[in-house]
């Protein structure tokens, strides 16, 4: 009896184990590829493929996901975020990108500061109300109190001052070099 009931419990902890990874991702290129999808977060999907890699694919550029678990939680959240205005993220992105930051400043700071001005650039916390330019040219106002909107601004203007904080070590390093 016992052989049994440890025959059913490896059977069934297979069944499971085997059962994951048929959610199946298809591009805007229309390539399709089966795996699960892990989580999604920030207008961004992360898929974890048959050969066990995780590839992080922007929302944009997924035509469809079908989900083999209609009880999945990472599809239920899927369900109730597409429920949701999802062009506030965009927004936040756009006018990140576009409007934040004073890029000299940053670039200076890289270069009198180096590593340490990279690190401040990268642990900030970027505000649309402290944007230099966020407030006055955005028409997005009425999404500043947005958490989603908010999360993906920070996202975007954090990556944009870090990468000019960079721009300015490096050249710090170039003129060294010369």
């Amino acid at each position: 009896m016992k052989k049994v009931a440890l025959a059913l419990s490896a059977l069934l902890i297979t069944a499971v184990t085997f059962a994951k990874g048929n959610d199946v991702l298809t591009l805007t290129s229309n390539k399709s590829f089966k795996g699960e999808v892990v989580k999604i977060k920030d207008c961004n999907v992360v898929f974890k493929a048959e050969n066990g890699e995780k590839y992080n694919v922007p929302a944009n550029d997924i035509e469809t996901l079908k989900f083999e678990d209609v009880n999945n939680k990472v599809y239920t959240n899927y369900l109730t975020m597409m429920s949701v205005d999802n062009s506030a993220c965009m927004k936040g992105s756009a006018d990140g990108k576009a409007f934040h930051g004073k890029g000299g400043i940053h670039v200076a700071l890289g270069v009198l500061f180096g590593p340490f001005a990279v690190i401040g650039a990268a642990v900030g916390s970027p505000n649309p109300m402290n944007g230099a330019r966020t407030a006055e040219m955005s028409k997005n106002s009425d999404l500043f109190s947005d958490p989603t909107y908010l999360e993906c601004y920070k996202k975007a203007a954090r990556g944009k001052n870090v990468g000019m904080t960079a721009a300015g070590w490096g050249m710090w390093i170039i003129l060294l070099l010369l």
